[in-house]
């Protein structure tokens, strides 16, 4: 994928912008003078082609048309190349002058920047308002740039179905050019951290982080000016595979716009956002290589019996975190066995709390029904991704598992009103290296005619079924045993109903 350049952007308008603020003036002085283009081609001696091509901003006249344009508005030809507009068309003025639409980067999903503008231009007054509001919004509300970023990114991401080839095959070079071996499926540690001392003069300390608590969250930290990387020695295996591959990745990609800690302390730019979204993908791709692991998976799926230890010992068999697991099946389900109805959903739960956060979560296709609340409300307990969180803390309680270990379940989830049903496949685990928490992942593959053909063991009794809704507020269920807080939007709704009916009556 090209380089985006936006420097040029930062230090003066850009003349798309010039061109359209000036077509947007002549507009509107023309409306307001009910002259026809034909009246005003007569007054200028100008086409009525070329006028309009003025006032969409695709041409911009040279100054003696500006004079004979400016004569025929009745204004000068000073106030119309002025980048000053009246009250109606400020708004669209200053989303063209500042970073907003670049920012947008919206050529990454293949749309021309000036088409979007000529079409806020054909209509300034009424997409005034709305910028306007936008922008009061963004302002009461605190939207922070990179929520923004963030949104766009899995917009991006989703668009792609969450695949992308060029990256696929950058790391297939690179493991050519490094000799990983691939056929064993675990890529060595040591090797990892090899390549990055030999080939691009890396020194790693693992003791630094250590001995500051107030880093405790991070996983890693690179300096750049003297290639020092800082890794924890306490992290697992996958955490640090995972470190290491992504450094590779900066280097191999030559990423400039790049995390130097393990967790973003600054976002620059969408283009830190989707360079960082890159070496992420490269080193989960490296890890888990492709045509292997679409080999396993073939495998697992032609069962006919659900097996949890089954569907970890693959993980377990690329040494490969939950996260990265369920990330990598978000790349290849849809490529390779046309299951691209899909969501993935990651959630977090300190220990003796009844507050479940959903921490990430990625749509294909289209946006299903477990999904993010941004009010708040409690997420539906039947939803395997909660219970199995429940599961694996209990079973710490009763130190029936290692802290380190996961445990895994299915379930086949219909959701309440609906004929849409998923089936679900979750890994919770301890939330190392943040203490005292759990996490879960989970993918839900919607049920239709290609998962029945693909995945056989769809219909083994042995993996329950489920009615569950989006959150208990809005959930209508009377008989659920697990219900955290009364339904009070469904009860207000019904309240307002039973005084609508009462007044028709009267």
């Amino acid at each position: 994928m090209r380089k985006l350049n936006r420097a040029n952007s930062r230090t003066k308008p850009r003349m798309s912008h010039i061109k359209i603020i000036f077509g947007l003036k002549v507009k509107q002085l023309r409306q307001e003078r009910n002259l026809s283009f034909a009246e005003l081609a007569l007054g200028t001696g100008m086409s009525i082609s070329y006028l309009n091509e003025i006032e969409k901003g695709k041409k911009y006249p040279k100054e003696d048309k500006i004079e004979l344009l400016a004569r025929a508005l009745g204004t000068t030809a000073s106030e119309l190349v002025s980048p000053r507009l009246t009250k109606q068309l400020a708004p669209l003025g200053e989303l063209l002058k500042s970073q907003f639409l670049n920012d947008l980067h919206l050529e990454v999903y293949g749309i021309d920047t000036n088409k979007v503008i000529e079409m806020l231009a054909d209509a300034p007054s009424q997409v005034g308002a709305f910028i306007s509001t936008l922008m009061e919004i963004s302002r009461h509300h605190s939207v922070q740039q990179e929520h923004f970023y963030f949104a766009s990114l899995r917009s991006y991401q989703e668009m792609h179905l969450n695949y992308f080839e060029d990256l696929e095959q950058h790391v297939d070079a690179c493991i050519l050019r490094f000799g990983l071996d691939t056929d064993g499926t675990v890529v060595s540690i040591h090797r990892l951290a090899a390549i990055l001392k030999e080939e691009y003069g890396y020194t790693i300390n693992d003791t630094a982080l250590m001995q500051h608590d107030e880093l405790n969250g991070l996983r890693s930290y690179f300096v750049p000016e003297n290639s020092q990387l800082f890794i924890r020695n306490d992290l697992t295996a996958p955490q640090a595979a995972f470190v290491l591959g992504r450094e590779i990745a900066y280097n191999y990609l030559d990423i400039k716009e790049r995390n130097y800690a393990s967790t973003p302390l600054q976002i620059k730019s969408f283009d830190h956002v989707l360079e960082n979204f890159r070496s992420a993908y490269f080193a989960v791709a490296l890890l888990l290589h492709r045509e292997p692991l679409l080999s396993d998976l073939r495998v697992f799926f032609n069962q006919k019996k659900w097996s949890p230890d089954g569907f970890l010992s693959i993980m377990q068999g690329y040494q490969a975190s939950p996260e990265m697991f369920f990330h990598r099946l978000t790349n290849l389900l849809p490529r390779f066995f046309g299951l691209n109805q899909l969501f993935f959903l990651r959630f977090s739960n300190e220990w003796g709390s009844t507050e479940y956060h959903l921490t990430k979560e990625l749509h294909l296709t289209k946006l299903h029904h477990p999904h993010g609340n941004a009010v708040r409300e409690h997420y539906c307990r039947r939803w395997l991704t909660i219970g199995l969180l429940d599961e694996l803390h209990s079973a710490q309680a009763q130190k029936n598992t290692p802290n380190e270990a996961a445990i895994a379940g299915a379930q086949r989830s219909t959701y309440f009103g609906t004929t849409d049903e998923y089936l679900c496949l979750t890994i919770a685990r301890a939330g190392f290296p943040t203490p005292n928490t759990n996490i879960s992942v989970t993918i839900g593959l919607e049920v239709t005619d290609t998962l029945r053909q693909k995945i056989k063991f769809l219909d083994d009794a042995a993996i329950p079924t489920q009615i569950v809704n989006q959150t208990c507020e809005r959930c209508p269920i009377t008989d659920c045993a697990v219900r955290a807080v009364p339904p009070r939007i469904v009860e207000e709704q019904a309240r307002k109903q039973k005084v609508l009916d009462t007044l028709l009556k009267l």
